[in-house]
């Protein structure tokens, strides 16, 4: 197998991999936040943190998933 990945590519996994990991990092710390302050333990708090936490998700799948792939095409 060889790898066949162009500049294109390595740009778009390199961007990939660095805005969603920041984005998991930043998703994190905003459920650590929601879980500290008493201001969200209501409603609105338990709906902003299952947000934050498909988002979290879905940006891990690119962190793990998308963005190897992106970087590392090959051809088969």
């Amino acid at each position: 197998m060889q790898t066949n990945a162009s500049s294109t590519d390595v740009i778009a996994g390199v961007l990939l991999l660095t805005i969603c990991s920041l984005a998991v990092l930043l998703g994190v710390t905003n459920l650590i936040l929601i879980r500290k302050m008493k201001v969200f333990h209501n409603a609105f708090g338990l709906f902003a943190a299952s947000r934050t936490f498909g988002e979290v998700c879905c940006n891990l799948v690119h962190v793990l998933c998308t963005a190897p792939v992106t970087l590392m095409w090959v051809s088969l």
